[in-house]
Parts: C-alpha cells; sequence; structure tokens
C-alpha cells in the first residue's frame, strides 16, 4: 500500500464542490482541541484529546494525498502552505517578545532550534514542522515498493520509544511517527467505511480509553503512550472521526478550515495576552478561541492570507468574472492541502 494510493473522499455541496465540507468541519473541531490542550491543562484533556487531536491531521494528510506529484512540487505547495505561515507567525512572536522584554539569547536559539525546544508563543510550532517533514517523507518514499514506507515508518516509531527523537531539531524526529499516520489515512481511503462505522470505531476507542490502564499519549513529546496499543489507538480515533465528519455537510465551515493554520499558530499568542487576567478557564477558553478563529478568518481576506494563513487572498467576487477568479482561489487552496 503506496501513501499514492488513494481516492478523494466524496464531496459535499459548499463553496467549493471538490471539498469535503464535513471533512472542513473536522479541521475546525480538531484545532479548536488543539486550542483546548493548551488552556485547560488537565489528566482528563490527556485521556480524551491528546491521542487524537495531533495524530488527525497527520491522517487526513494521507486521507487526502494526491498521487504523482513530484517531490519538487510537493516542497514547492508544502513550503508555501506550511513554512511561510511559519515564518510569518515566528517573525511577529519575536517581535512581540522583544516589545514585551522576554528576549533572551537562549530564548532565541531555543526558538531557532524549533521542535519541543520551543515553548511559551511557540509551543505549537513543532506540528506546522512535523507535519512537513512527514508529507516530504512520504512523497519521497513514493515511487519505492509500498511496504518500503511502511517499514521506515514503524521503524522510526519503534526507535522514539528508546531513542530521545522528540529531542531532534524542528520536529525531525516527528516525521516518522506521522508518516505511519499518514500512511493509515491513505489505506483509510481505500477501505470506504459506512458512517455508522465510524461511530462504532468511536465507541469502542472510548471504552478502551475509559476501562483499560494505559499510558498516556502525547504527540508532541513522541511520548506514544502504551506500545502498539497508543498508536492503534490513535489510528483508529482519527479513522473513526474521519469516516463518520465524512459524511456531514457544513459548508460554513469551509471557509475557517482554510485559516486553520494560522489559528495553530496564532492561539497561544493571544493566550499570552489572555492568561494573565486570572479568568475561569472556560472564559479564557471562549476568549482565546473567538479571538483566535476572528482574527484567522479576517486575514484570509487580506494581502496577508499568503504569509499568515498559507493560502491565497479571499476576494468579493464581481460577476461571472469574479465567480471564475474565486473557483480559481479555491482550487489552488484545494491544491495545497
Amino acid at each position: 500500500m503506496r501513501p499514492s494510493d488513494i481516492r478523494r473522499a466524496p464531496a459535499t455541496r459548499g463553496p467549493s464542490a471538490t471539498r469535503n465540507s464535513g471533512i472542513d468541519l473536522l479541521r475546525v473541531l480538531g484545532i479548536c482541541a488543539v486550542v483546548y490542550g493548551h488552556v485547560v491543562t488537565t489528566e482528563t484533556t490527556a485521556q480524551w484529546i491528546y491521542p487524537w487531536h495531533g495524530p488527525l491531521f497527520f491522517f487526513l494528510s494521507g486521507y487526502f494525498w494526491k498521487r504523482g506529484r513530484s517531490a519538487t512540487s510537493e516542497l514547492r505547495i508544502r513550503a508555501r502552505s506550511l513554512l511561510v505561515p511559519y515564518a510569518f507567525w515566528l517573525a511577529a512572536g519575536l517581535v512581540l517578545l522583544g516589545i514585551a522584554g522576554l528576549l533572551t539569547v537562549e530564548g532565541v536559539f531555543a526558538i531557532a532550534r524549533g521542535g519541543v525546544s520551543a515553548k511559551g508563543i511557540f509551543a505549537a510550532f513543532w506540528f506546522v514542522t512535523a507535519l512537513f517533514w512527514a508529507t516530504m517523507l512520504a512523497r519521497l518514499l513514493e515511487p519505492l515498493p509500498g511496504w518500503v514506507a511502511w517499514a521506515v515508518a514503524v521503524a522510526g516509531v519503534a526507535a522514539s520509544y528508546s531513542l530521545p527523537m522528540g529531542a531532534l531539531p524542528l520536529a525531525l524526529g516527528h516525521a516518522f511517527p506521522g508518516l505511519l499516520f499518514l500512511l493509515f489515512g491513505a489505506l483509510a481511503a481505500r477501505v470506504r467505511l459506512p458512517w455508522w462505522a465510524g461511530l462504532a470505531l468511536l465507541a469502542a476507542c472510548a471504552a478502551v480509553i475509559a476501562a483499560l490502564p494505559i499510558a498516556y499519549f502525547n504527540l508532541k513529546s513522541l511520548n506514544l503512550g502504551t506500545p502498539v496499543v497508543g498508536v492503534l489507538l490513535a489510528v483508529a480515533l482519527s479513522w473513526g472521526l474521519t469516516v463518520s465528519f465524512g459524511h456531514v455537510s457544513a459548508a460554513w465551515a469551509t471557509l475557517p478550515a482554510t485559516a486553520g493554520i494560522a489559528v495553530v499558530l496564532l492561539h497561544t499568542f493571544v493566550l499570552f495576552f489572555v492568561a494573565p487576567w486570572g479568568l475561569p478557564v472556560p472564559i479564557t477558553l471562549a476568549i482565546v478561541l473567538s479571538a483566535t478563529w476572528a482574527i484567522a478568518v479576517v486575514l484570509r481576506w487580506t494581502p496577508l492570507s499568503p504569509a499568515a494563513c498559507g493560502v491565497p487572498r479571499l476576494r468579493v467576487s464581481a460577476g461571472p468574472r469574479g465567480s471564475a477568479a474565486a473557483s480559481r482561489v479555491r482550487r489552488r487552496v484545494l491544491d495545497r492541502s
């Protein structure tokens, strides 16, 4: 099974006929879960949110993998959609810390190292480079026999249990579990399941989490939980969510979904300002979520969209010509997914 051997999920009606709006809704939910995990730091969050909110996005990258794309094209597309926003928000964060008088030499080196070394307002940045490495690794392995990619992914995951791969710069070590989740996503795109099977998978996973004494899963620290069980649980949760939401129509979710990378990178900045207020956790969460999504969606309509969100700027259509231009923009957004 090669990561390229997939088909797209059936599209639902919405702003773009070539996007699955239910999966866009799932992307929005997954990003909200990332924000939740940074605001509500409890054992319950670690138990119920961490096993899926990181693996999900690698899984979806495999689920919507485009076959036949060259490594050069992949590099160009991923650089625009991932590395450019990474650099934009990195620069914004450095300016913010400089103004606040919180920038130190040690801090700058840690930020430059990236991955798990980048903390504070850069705490979520590891995800972007991890996704970049995983997708590039998958593309480079694509011309080889399918079993090679699986072998590389499994070997890398096995090594992460005994070697400090999570400490590698720019989340390089995260490429291997990311590749494994991507490959399972590609597999899921081939094995079509009905909506009720997705719900059954989620119910089974919930029973396992609630009943068994399994170790906590934290993809950021490359703590993959109980060997084998932790990874398979993450796969099953991602698979169940993808199948379940793939049958939902939610056209409104497409716009915020295309601004998702900005929310991932920006929400810790908003939390930086809100946390000192000492508000109750639910209020803090509501402020961070609403403010971050609002800023990200507004940015989609500005010239900053390519840099901040990694996708072309949205424009108000004006007649047939405007509609055609909007369609071209939507196609380019999809091509970069």
